[in-house]
């Protein structure tokens, strides 16, 4: 298999993993949401046509008693209309039996109505002037009638709630096992990826290792080198190069000039067969060399550039500023890879640059070597997998929706009827439920940010103004904590060029944050001051602080910190607040001591200093990259 083959099959065994974890939450919320809906369906028709049929009853039998005040016609009325209804009712019950036992239980209850309905009859004829007779037979036989009827109406709400609740502990106890199998499933596939990454860096580090210490030993003078690389890929294919240039080297010192220039191409061959491309300039930014997918990467003819100036082959700025920096000495501004993109034959492909100091032994700079890697199909494989994520995303909204819909019409409906045990169960059910809406909301942002889909509309922001309202919107949770907020942010401040509403969010995120890991007596902190061309704002606590070792990761995505004593969160939200502070050519950090506290700062460019109408034509713009 190939260097990129291998690369690629690490890459694939990681999307497969988070398919794997992906399918198994959603199955598990699809199993809770059709629990919660059995719930709804089976027993909450029969609980309110027994509590219907009851007040029915009880409408009747007060329809009885207005028959024997001398009210006939009323109390006729009112029994045959209410008459109806609880017949209605009771279809609506039998037609809904879904537990063992309900069926004999409507059937003596329908039972138990025609014999009150018979009795009813009765009454009818005796004569109401006989009021005695009248109220004996009410009394003998129609309320012990009516008794009998509305006890079993209460037995059959009563038989549907403790369904119900039962049905309820089940769902509680299906969510348990879903936490924890999804947990054990994720952990397991985190595993299962990180042994498969280790592999598979010690496979590829394995030979660039034995390259060193080779290239070590020939600067040393000694030629008599080994590389055991058996593998048919790229590194495979270099190693055997390079123990034939070894091997050729040691023979140059003992050939004369024409044979060493002679050697000295077949050495260049060598580079022509990296798959990545090279391209090697000297301190005057000269082309000294130049292999076939370097010049792919850049549309040159590799035959056609040595001895010409770098800037006839970079167009890109930030490129050609790298290569500046690195043949002039000058410390790099910036060492994270370069990407640039090319059109090649209508398509578009994707390269990872990366500009590296030539030197003597001696530490004499000579030039600089500029590697370019194509990571074409790891950015459509990145593509892809945002798309995945903000399809999910979609997809998970709207049976969340139902389940919490469905939980607070739980909640609403039947808190009384719960005991102190059942309704905690129910309120951790909303909570975990809107907590899993938060994370998918949060999903959905990083992945329009990642994909470049989320627009950003720029414009001059009063950053004291902003702070002001961000702390604000917190002042009730920090009173609650007994932490003291307060934003300290100069009014006269210049503005920034930034989208007012995405740096609210940011603020608040971590705002939001400093008073999570802020003990109550603590201080939470807003600031901002000018630095050169750009405003840095921070928020400082004086909370339980970020581990050293925390402190580079923090920002990275579903990253949490190691404390127990503060768990929840979706661990995004510094994430998004990297991506959009990057989205407006900012850079955020931290700075931060365990036990002192923690200061988060992150930079805005200034307000350009143009008119109204000018700025009009560009506050609006996406957050694509190259």
């Amino acid at each position: 298999m190939s260097l990129r083959g291998k690369i690629l099959a690490g890459n694939g065994v990681a999307l497969a993993l988070v398919v794997v974890v992906c399918i198994w939450a959603v199955s598990n919320l699809w199993r809770l949401g059709t629990a919660t809906d059995r719930i709804l369906k089976e027993n909450y028709l029969s609980i309110l046509a027994a509590e219907s049929m009851t007040g029915a009853l009880e409408r009747q039998d007060s329809a009885v008693l207005l028959m024997a005040l001398g009210l006939a016609d009323d109390g006729m009325g009112q029994f045959r209309t209410y008459e109806s209804q609880f017949l209605q009712w009771l279809g609506r019950a039998k037609g809904n039996i879904t537990i063992t036992g309900e069926g004999e239980l409507l059937r003596r209850l329908e039972q138990g109505y025609t014999a009150y309905l018979t009795a009813f009859s009765r009454l009818r004829r005796i004569n109401l002037p006989d009021k005695q007779s009248f109220i004996s037979f009410y009394l003998q036989t129609m309320l012990p009638l009516f008794k009998a009827v509305r006890t079993e109406c209460a037995n059959l709400r009563e038989m549907n709630e403790k369904n119900m609740f039962d049905f309820s502990g089940q769902a509680g106890a299906l969510a348990h096992r879903a936490v924890w199998s999804t947990a054990a499933i994720g952990g397991g596939a985190v595993l299962v990826g990180l042994l498969f990454s280790l592999w598979l860096t010690a496979l590829l580090v394995k030979p660039l290792r034995q390259i060193t210490v080779a290239t070590a030993e020939i600067a040393s003078g000694n030629y008599e080198v080994n590389i055991s690389h058996p593998a048919g890929d790229e590194l495979g294919r270099l190693a055997r190069d390079f123990m034939e240039m070894a091997r050729k080297l040691k023979a140059f010192h003992e050939l004369n000039v024409g044979q060493l220039m002679a050697e000295k191409r077949r050495s260049e061959a060598v580079l022509q067969s990296v798959a990545d491309g090279v391209l090697v300039v000297d301190k005057e930014q000269k082309v000294l060399g130049i292999n076939p997918a370097a010049g792919l990467a850049l549309d040159a003819d590799p035959d056609k550039v040595l001895g010409r100036h770098v800037l006839e082959l970079v167009g890109d700025q930030d490129l050609y500023e790298r290569i500046r920096q690195a043949t002039g000495g000058e410390p790099a501004q910036d060492d994270q890879p370069l990407m640039i993109s090319v059109e090649q034959r209508s398509h578009p492909r994707h390269f990872q640059v990366s500009v590296t100091r030539a030197q003597t032994e001696a530490g004499r700079l000579v030039g600089a070597v500029v590697l370019f890697q194509d990571v074409t199909k790891l950015k459509e494989l990145d593509r892809l997998k945002t798309e995945f994520v903000m399809t999910a995303s979609h997809e998970l909204r709207t049976p969340l929706t139902s389940m919490i819909l469905s939980i607070g019409s739980l909640q609403e409906k039947a808190k009384e009827k719960l005991d102190q045990a059942e309704s905690q169960l129910l309120d951790a059910a909303a909570e975990e439920a809107r907590r899993l809406q938060i994370l998918v909301n949060d999903l959905l942002d990083f992945s329009r940010l990642e994909s470049g889909r989320l627009k950003m509309d720029f414009a001059p922001v009063n950053i004291h103004r902003i702070a002001k309202e961000a702390a604000a919107v917190l002042e009730p949770q920090a009173k609650d904590k007994g932490v003291e907020l307060a934003s300290q942010v100069p009014e006269d401040l210049p503005k920034a060029w930034a989208d007012p509403h995405k740096i609210t969010w940011v603020l608040t995120n971590l705002i939001g944050n400093a008073l999570r890991y802020t003990h109550a007596g603590g201080h939470v902190r807003v600031g901002a001051e000018r630095a050169a061309n750009s405003l840095r704002v921070w928020v400082s606590d004086d909370g339980i602080g970020i581990p050293l070792e925390e402190q580079t990761r923090i920002f990275e995505k579903f990253v949490k910190l190691e404390n127990s004593e503060h768990l929840g969160g979706s661990g995004l939200g510094l994430a998004l607040c990297k991506e959009l502070v990057r989205a407006h050519h900012g850079t955020i950090w931290v700075d931060s001591e365990p036990g002192r506290g923690a200061t988060f700062t992150f930079t805005l460019p200034l307000a350009p200093e143009k008119t109204k109408g000018e700025l009009g034509h560009e506050t609006t713009q996406d957050t694509g990259r190259g």
